[in-house]
């Protein structure tokens, strides 16, 4: 059973963005944590950075324009000096749980768009990349396919398991409701991919949004009940809904990354 032993109480470093103000008030500016922990994964690569909800704009370290958060982040991954000692991206995994898309003038809340670029980015600098879209990322669909098929060192999951960086991850895109609303797949047909991945015997369980308890963690019950009803003793990996502290324990852990990175080395 994967277990996160320990996270930092503070941020090793703070990225500046944008992002859209409530209400489309404007613009407001925000800075994402990335912090530092530590849990008991034994993997092919020396840490794995997490990340979910990046939904904002930040100033490229290699071009000097706005990107995506994502895209600024993966670039930061070579160009900051604020990394751990000993960081480096070619032995650095990646876990994405989605919602990875803001207007490009970070002005409007919610806005869905094609997230392929930030994929890539990390893809680009980092050992290996997998993960779930969220509810506003959107594909073409030779980028779709791409993505879905790529071989174990960048995979976008849906309903399926993959070998990523020595670990069995299972994962379930967007999230359940209404089908006629953007990124929702029919709750019933949802639920289904979400039965077949854990009873895969998964090490990490990647989500949009994971499950809730009464301690004001909001999430889904109906995840709850599927992983309930499964005796589940994996990582849960999410996002979708902020949670100030990151870290739930029922009986197996759910770490959530809405608008913030994780980087975990095993220890």
């Amino acid at each position: 059973m994967i277990r996160i032993s320990h996270l930092e109480d503070q941020p090793f470093a703070l990225l500046p963005y944008k992002n859209a103000a409530p209400k489309n008030k404007g613009v407001q500016r925000n800075l994402l944590p990335v912090t530092a922990g530590r849990w008991t994964a034994t993997t092919d690569v020396d840490q794995w950075l997490l990340a979910s909800d990046l939904q904002g704009v930040a100033l490229s370290p290699a071009c000097g324009v706005d990107v995506l958060l994502g895209e600024a982040l993966a670039e930061h991954a070579v160009f900051a000096s604020w990394w751990p000692p000993g960081f480096d991206p070619a032995c650095t995994g990646v876990l994405l749980a989605g919602d990875l898309f803001s207007a490009p003038s970070a002005d409007v809340r919610g806005a869905s768009g094609d997230v392929t670029d930030v994929w890539d980015a990390f893809a680009q600098q980092f050992a290996c990349v997998v993960g779930v879209a969220g509810n506003h990322d959107l594909f073409d669909v030779p980028n779709w396919k791409r993505l879905r098929h790529l071989d174990s060192t960048c995979r976008l999951l849906d309903g399926d398991v993959a070998t990523v960086g020595g670990l069995r991850i299972g994962g379930v895109s967007y999230v359940a409701g209404n089908p006629r609303r953007p990124g929702r797949i029919e709750t019933d047909t949802w639920l289904g991919r979400l039965r077949a991945v854990v009873a895969a015997d998964v090490d990490i369980l990647v989500l949009h949004e994971g499950p809730t308890d009464a301690r004001g963690k909001q999430g889904s019950l109906f995840v709850n009940d599927v992983l309930d009803d499964a005796g589940f003793d994996g990582l849960v990996v999410c996002g979708h809904r902020h949670w100030k502290r990151p870290l739930l324990d029922r009986g197996h852990q759910v770490v959530n990354v809405d608008s913030r990175a994780l980087l975990l080395r095993s220890g």
